[in-house]
């Protein structure tokens, strides 16, 4: 009797997996990564930007587990061959260290690090899914749909910035519903309910991407259009008084303007020494630009608030003010490989959750400590030990030989070596920050996408450029 219920058992499940086997296959399960992924983008913005709890992030939840049950069923009934290249390999080894590190920590302490590290845990796995939607668009380019979507969430945020520069520029700010300040805080840094830094990275992230499309896009409209929207982040980057951003915005502008000479038709088909030298010389002029036309937008400013009653802002009077800097930032740096190197930890690491208390045992008990490395790479080691750590420098390393051999690479693709452009301004963001992983912020997720982009180079269809 048991052995005649476990056949038919086993028979209704084959016949429901084969029902579903139709709905099982690549595109359903891409569709599900794109909602996921765009589901935990809106959760990140309204969070941060306007401490607003709303129910995305658990619909993004509920959309990740019927992704995985999907992909189950998908790789149950289809049988498809897997391929797993180093960079997917090395994600995937980093997310288990991940686990094992939580098991680690709950056997010495007796806490649960599971929830602890529940936001880092989910923030992983949404940027692995970005990551593999990244390597898929690279081969099989953006659908209609996608591109309509990504066209209106550009405008809508675009809108929203304007608002805020308006107000801001009226010598007035607003408080969101949930508290907070969004405007100019002490006169000094325009910050959108978070700290410069934040505000700063958000606008040079947004101000990379403008520039990639509108120098990417066939129709002028588009491009004109884009070109319009990067002005407003150049503008928002620059009232955020943020060091960090700006160079790192300095860098990636330079890089997409030498990009955009080399490829040009007029040297394309020079010799390679004429166009490095072309390369050179428009990464150094349109960098020093980038970085010099703070001042016109600080008169700006200063000329607009007087008028609107506001006390003008003398421009070294607002650089001045940003103690964001390496020399604050190394006692910060020296702490943090202190933590990662104690011999306890070093296998381990401390998981994302007990980075802060780590620090404030290796600042000698200050609890004025700061609550991360300030450094991306710093808080991987801090977080995932020796093993995590030197899995992630192999993945940036792939990372960074694949966007050199772009940059070299003939014929030129150029959206591939655009955006090289905003994987080199995240990058040097986070040497100061540590914005791009474990941590629920709308940076991470371009910057995973790029990399997962350019990782899929090799496999690009369509016609160069």
């Amino acid at each position: 009797m048991c052995r005649f219920t476990a056949l038919a058992a086993a028979k209704l499940l084959r016949k429901g997996f084969s029902d579903m086997a139709k709905y099982m296959n690549i595109k359903t399960l891409s569709v599900l990564c794109w909602i996921t992924a765009g589901l935990q983008i809106a959760q990140s913005l309204l969070q941060y930007f306007f401490s607003l709890i709303v129910v995305l992030g658990y619909a993004s939840v509920i959309i990740f587990a019927l992704t995985l049950a999907c992909a189950a069923g998908y790789f149950l009934t289809q049988r498809p061959a897997v391929h797993l290249s180093a960079d997917i390999i090395l994600l995937l080894f980093m997310f288990l260290y991940f686990v094992l590190s939580c098991v680690a920590m709950g056997i010495k302490t007796g806490e649960n690090w599971f929830d602890l590290n529940s936001e880092e845990m989910a923030d992983m796995e949404v940027l692995i899914i970005i990551y593999l939607l990244g390597r898929s668009a690279a081969a099989n380019g953006f659908s209609k749909v996608l591109k309509v979507v990504f066209h209106a969430f550009m405008a809508v945020w675009t809108a929203v910035t304007l608002f805020i520069l308006i107000l801001v520029f009226g010598n007035s700010g607003f408080v969101p519903p949930c508290g907070g300040y969004i405007g100019m805080v002490d006169g000094v840094s325009l910050q959108l309910n978070c700290n410069r830094n934040f505000t700063g990275a958000l606008s040079m992230t947004m101000l990379i991407i403008c520039l990639i499309v509108a120098f990417a896009a066939a129709l002028r409209s588009v491009r004109g259009l884009y070109i319009a929207y990067s002005v407003i982040y150049y503008v928002m980057l620059i009232l955020s008084n943020s060091k960090t951003a700006l160079i790192a915005g300095v860098f990636g502008f330079a890089l997409i303007i030498g990009v955009l000479f080399v490829t040009s038709q007029s040297h394309r088909d020079k010799k390679a020494g004429t166009r490095i030298l072309i390369f050179a010389s428009a990464f150094i002029i349109s960098g020093a630009l980038f970085f010099l036309m703070r001042y016109p937008v600080y008169k700006l400013y200063s000329l607009v608030v007087s008028e609107a009653g506001g006390i003008p802002m003398d421009a070294r009077d607002m650089l001045d003010s940003n103690v964001a800097t390496v020399s604050n930032r190394t006692p910060i740096w020296l702490h943090s490989l202190e933590v990662i190197f104690t011999p306890r930890l070093l296998l381990t690491g401390v998981t994302p959750a007990g980075v802060a208390d780590a620090l404030i045992e290796a600042f000698g008990g200050y609890m004025q400590a700061p609550p991360h490395c300030h450094n991306l790479i710093l808080q991987v080691g801090a977080s995932l030990g020796i093993p995590g750590l030197l899995a992630f420098l192999a993945w940036l390393t792939l990372v960074a030989l694949r966007c050199l051999k772009i940059l070299t690479d003939s014929p030129f693709k150029r959206a591939f070596m655009l955006v090289t452009g905003l994987i080199l301004a995240i990058m040097l963001d986070n040497m100061a920050e540590r914005y791009s992983m474990f941590y629920m912020f709308f940076i991470s997720y371009p910057f995973f996408f790029a990399c997962g982009y350019v990782m899929g180079y090799e496999k690009a269809a369509g016609a160069v450029d």
